[in-house]
């Protein structure tokens, strides 16, 4: 789901001066955030890195059955959430008052088009306050965004 070449970059281009800042990581999105492996997969795969210490936020901390116990589980995944909802409902302004990060990736956009057939240009819309949101909260927020439209179909937008 999110490289970790694409995720390294971030995190190097969010690089804070001083050495003793840890950086806050918040995966979004829906269920394609809060119940795949991708998480544990990545956050494994960073131990090996210099971004081992990067601290993951949000207000979920699911287990999503990978067999792996050690992986940070804080994200922002919700199940079944719209990104016209979450953006028209204003819910990732609280989410990131309550967990500033530094990075974040946005999975977002599957159950909009899947499973609600929203039309494209409210879903752009959508996307469009959600990242304003994100730079109201850290103006120098590296945003990745992924947007899987159907299951043998994807935009990526890094």
């Amino acid at each position: 789901m999110v490289s970790v070449k694409l995720l390294t970059c971030a995190l190097l281009s969010s690089t804070v001066i001083a050495q003793n800042v840890t950086l806050r990581y918040m995966p979004f999105g829906d269920s394609i955030t809060e119940i795949i492996c991708w998480r544990a997969m990545l956050w494994e795969k960073l131990q090996s890195t210099e971004f081992a210490s990067v601290n993951w936020v949000g207000s979920g901390r699911t287990d999503n059955n990978c067999g792996d116990s050690k992986y940070d589980r804080d994200h922002e995944g919700h199940s079944g959430f719209l990104a016209i909802n979450i953006a028209n409902n204003k819910q990732l302004v609280g989410w990131l008052q309550r967990n500033p990060a530094d990075v974040i990736t946005m999975h977002l956009g599957t159950n909009d088009i899947v499973q609600q057939n929203k039309p494209v240009n409210q879903i752009i819309a959508a996307f469009t306050t959600l990242v304003d949101v994100m730079r109201a909260s850290n103006p120098n927020m590296k945003i990745i965004v992924r947007i899987l439209l159907r299951p043998d179909s994807e935009i990526r937008v890094d």
